[in-house]
């Protein structure tokens, strides 16, 4: 069996695309920056865990968990809460990473840039 380069990137996941530190950018609405919690994450080497520092009511916490990503959708399966979905979108030209949510029956979406390249 020939593996093509499609194959195998559905055969591994998504989850090695995302590797790396990302930091909060901007929101959609703009006024969401304030109440959206993820501020960075880093998707470690291993390709399937996460720590992220949050800001929730003024104060700074840190989640982590492990994740999958799948091209659309990345689920958080927490440690400490409940597990998370976000609608995701990933550019590997500009290195962005798109993540949305409804909240309050509200749209809301968060752009990351990554900060640093994978650890290889």
């Amino acid at each position: 069996m020939i593996l093509t380069p499609m194959f195998a990137l559905s055969a591994t996941g998504c989850n090695q695309l995302v590797v790396g530190q990302w930091t909060l950018e901007s929101a959609e609405p703009a006024e969401a920056m304030d109440r959206y919690a993820v501020q960075s994450i880093r998707f470690n080497a291993d390709a399937k865990t996460y720590a992220a520092h949050m800001q929730v009511d003024g104060k700074k916490l840190m989640d982590s968990g492990d994740y999958t990503f799948n091209g659309f959708t990345l689920h958080f399966q927490r440690k400490d809460g409940p597990p998370r979905k976000y609608s995701a979108s990933l550019n590997t030209y500009t290195d962005k990473l798109k993540m949305s949510y409804r909240r309050d029956g509200e749209k809301i979406k968060a752009i990351y840039g990554k900060v640093e390249p994978p650890k290889r």
